[in-house]
């Protein structure tokens, strides 16, 4: 795997750096140096990538929850006794 494309992997997840370290549970220098080239990415974390980027791009998030709202709470005015009382 080249560097290209273990970026465009991370990307296709929708992963940045600090994700894959809190998965792979390593080092972030390790995986700036793995994304830069500057170390060779090992074969068992090319192939683990290259599985979730293509679960990602067959699965797509679903699209009906892109316009769903939520109606603002309304929240307590504290500075009021009345909400500072408890209700008995």
């Amino acid at each position: 795997m080249t560097p290209a494309r273990f970026r465009q992997c991370l990307q296709s997840i929708r992963w940045t750096s600090v994700d894959i370290v809190n998965a792979l549970q390593c080092d972030l220098a390790w995986i700036e140096a793995l994304e830069s080239g500057e170390l060779k990415i090992p074969n068992d974390v090319a192939t683990w990538l290259e599985k979730l980027a293509c679960f990602h791009a067959e699965n797509q998030p679903p699209v009906t929850c892109r316009t769903a709202t939520v109606a603002p709470r309304r929240t307590a005015d504290y500075s009021q006794p009345s909400v500072l009382r408890r209700q008995g």
